[in-house]
């Protein structure tokens, strides 16, 4: 089975954003397998950021993303001996005689439109649609991301949508020292107004005040937009720190020695921090989206909702939850074995 695979996320965003996470964990998940009856084949429009990858990429070069999805890889791929092509990334290209897979990674251009830019609510707004009638499979990564398809497309069938988490393994054995001498509490994300970082703010002083613990709040992550408030609030705070970002390792370092990770979203496809967190048995405190909501775990703390005074009472219950626990976590071997099942499926049903 020779799964084609749209890796042009590799070259145009950085291996930290989300969707990029994807697919290095997908292709992490598909040495650890070692499948004896599938290959990956990776497409891309030029070779850059794919060094890793475990396959030779196949270069379909162009200019502009809008013409290799539409004409040229259609045309590249008439004749090859593919079985499925998948689209890690919202889109998938039409005319292909072999069955597609699209993953749907959220639909915050739906249900918090304020939340994206003008330009990507109106691209996906466009492309998503015509990528789950084409694909033979939708992949989304949480029960949220289903429950959102099935509201703003109610015509695409139960089906045809399938749950598989993403991996927490994905980082390597993080430093025996920590990175701070005093305790802190860590945040992971992309400073934007989805991510709640102003609720974050507030309930951080209410937390500081019930706890009289004299810790410190790491924010680590990319600046993002509208958040000219936020930073005005956190230059003035003395007990939280801004990191940006962090490499892999070191980002394994700041979870492994964190008292807990707060995620406060009010809206989330999954949430990779959470399970990257529990993975390295670090206790979690996170708003009910995403994988939040599907996870059972000792270590997570589901606040009751995204309001400050709800995430400074999960905060104060997650000090009670500190000792480390080794209990499972969905991994990136596990994530592939159920894309490979999906890819064989598909197959089948042609």
């Amino acid at each position: 089975m020779n799964v084609a695979i749209d890796v042009r996320v590799l070259a145009t965003q950085s291996q930290r954003a989300g969707i990029a996470q994807y697919v290095v964990g997908l292709f992490r998940g598909y040495q650890a397998h070692r499948p004896q009856d599938m290959t990956y084949i990776p497409l891309s429009m030029d070779a850059r950021g794919l060094d890793d990858l475990p396959e030779r990429p196949v270069i379909i070069p162009a200019r502009r993303p809008l013409p290799w999805q539409t004409v040229l890889v259609p045309w590249a791929l008439r004749r090859q001996p593919y079985d499925v092509f998948h689209g890690p990334a919202f889109t998938v290209p039409p005319g292909l005689s072999m069955p597609r897979v699209v993953t749907i990674h959220d639909l915050a251009f739906w249900r918090y439109p304020e939340s994206v830019t003008d330009d990507t609510r109106a691209y996906l707004k466009r492309v998503v649609p015509l990528a789950i009638q084409r694909a033979a499979r939708v992949i989304v990564p949480s029960s949220q991301v289903r429950q959102d398809l099935l509201e703003f497309y109610p015509r695409l069938s139960p089906e045809r949508i399938r749950v598989i988490p993403l991996g927490g393994d994905r980082l390597p054995p993080g430093a025996d020292t920590p990175p701070f001498q005093n305790p802190y509490v860590l945040f992971v994300g992309t400073m934007e107004p989805r991510k709640n970082l102003s609720g974050l703010l507030r309930a951080w002083e209410l937390f500081q005040r019930q706890s009289h613990a004299e810790w410190q709040l790491i924010l680590v992550g990319g600046r993002g937009w509208k958040t000219e408030a936020l930073w005005d609030q956190v230059k003035r705070r003395e007990d939280i720190v801004y990191r940006g970002y962090l490499d892999d390792r070191e980002l394994a370092t700041y979870l492994r020695h964190a008292v807990f990770l707060v995620e406060p979203s009010f809206y989330e496809g999954f949430g990779l921090p959470v399970v990257e967190a529990l993975h390295q048995g670090t206790s979690v405190v996170a708003t009910p989206t995403g994988i939040a909501r599907d996870l059972r775990h000792p270590l997570l703390t589901v606040s009751e909702s995204s309001d400050p005074e709800a995430l400074a009472s999960a905060m104060l219950t997650a000090i009670s939850t500190r000792a480390r626990d080794a209990s499972p976590v969905p991994t990136w071997r596990d994530s592939f074995r159920q894309h490979a099942a999906l890819y064989s499926e598909v197959i089948y049903e042609k």
